[in-house]
């Protein structure tokens, strides 16, 4: 999955009166060749002039090209991978909007159930069902469960996390990571909570709904995660 961050020259950035001058082309041509990016459009730089500085890849970059418009690609762990000149012999050509995910919740009675893959610290997959829109801050687990699943919990001590309009005690307590559909997220925070405050269910917090970037669609009883870099 690429990246992509535009350029107008109108926002091209100042600040580089002490860097070097340099024939745009040629330099960008030189970096290419270090960094291992292709240039679409060198054309539109040849006979420019820009000012080389020093510090990270896409920064210089900017600098280079400061008063060209142009058009970064980076991977999803931020690796440039091209640079385009618009205006070339060879289009620009962007990729379509990514539809988003849609992760279907079957019914519980009232609720809505949602079953998400939980890891453990030794990377052991478990599907579990999780009730969702419970009103629950944080992703609260059984402790049985936390025992599965090898949470740590030894010397912890227990916190008031809100559900609904209460508040329930539970051990903080971290999974590895969680997936949901094409995401996966690592180092997710849970409660673990003793007795029978959640009548045996795992709930899936509003902190998790967050950082998945899920909407809610209770009607069409679905969840929508919107696209993210690394799907």
């Amino acid at each position: 999955m690429l990246v992509v961050m535009a350029v107008l020259a109108s926002a091209a950035g100042g600040g580089a009166r002490a860097a070097p001058e340099v024939e745009v082309a040629s330099a960008l041509t030189r970096l290419a060749a270090r960094h291992d990016f292709t240039v679409s459009g060198i054309e539109q730089a040849r006979g420019r002039h820009g000012r080389l500085r020093e510090g990270a890849l896409e920064r210089r970059l900017r600098h280079l090209l400061a008063g060209i418009d142009h058009v970064i690609l980076r991977t999803a762990d931020g690796r440039v991978q091209r640079v385009i000149l618009p205006g070339g012999r060879e289009p620009v050509a962007l990729a379509p909007p990514r539809p988003p995910a849609v992760l279907a919740l079957r019914r519980k009675g009232a609720a809505l159930v949602l079953v998400l893959t939980l890891e453990s610290a030794e990377g052991r997959p478990r599907p579990q069902p999780l009730l969702v829109d419970s009103g629950a801050a944080r992703t609260l687990l059984p402790a049985p469960l936390c025992a599965e699943l090898g949470l740590d919990l030894e010397g912890v001590a227990p916190v008031a996390i809100a559900l609904g309009d209460a508040e329930v005690q539970a051990l903080p307590g971290r999974l590895a990571a969680v997936r949901a559909g094409p995401r996966r997220l690592v180092e997710v925070e849970v409660g673990c909570v003793e007795g029978r405050a959640l009548g045996g269910n795992a709930l899936l917090g509003e902190d998790l709904l967050g950082r998945l970037g899920a909407r809610l669609d209770r009607d069409g009883a679905r969840l929508v995660l919107d696209p993210a870099p690394g799907d």
